[in-house]
């Protein structure tokens, strides 16, 4: 089902341990899906029908970086921990993503491995 509501939009390559927890459907034809592991680092990858416009930023292939800070979310498993956002537009709409407690280069490579 996650496959087919996110239109085939979600990542080839996690690292291991990551499960999904949970697949939404909005109102308006966007899915998100949330992704975890047993350290509580989390990564959710937003699905919309829509384009979204350009947003300034450093470029990581196809994508958008639009937050890279770390130390300013977290949990109380990881403490502070880094926080990443990426966006990229798809052929059939646009696709983003939010994590917590993973590191650039890593989430760099899980947006790279996301199909557009």
């Amino acid at each position: 089902m996650t496959v087919e509501a996110m239109k085939g939009h979600i990542p080839i390559w996690l690292p291991d341990g990551f499960g999904v927890i949970g697949t939404v459907k909005g109102g308006g034809g966007e899915v998100w899906t949330t992704w975890v592991d047993t350290k509580c680092r989390a990564l959710t990858v937003y699905y919309n029908p829509q384009r979204m416009s350009d947003t300034p930023g450093p470029r990581v292939g196809s994508w958008i970086v639009t937050v890279d800070a770390p130390g300013r979310c977290g949990n109380y498993v990881l403490g502070a921990a880094t926080c990443l956002g990426y966006e990229a537009n798809a052929p059939d709409g646009s696709v983003a993503i939010q994590a917590m407690g993973i590191d650039r280069s890593i989430g760099d490579r899980i947006a790279q491995s996301i199909p557009l």
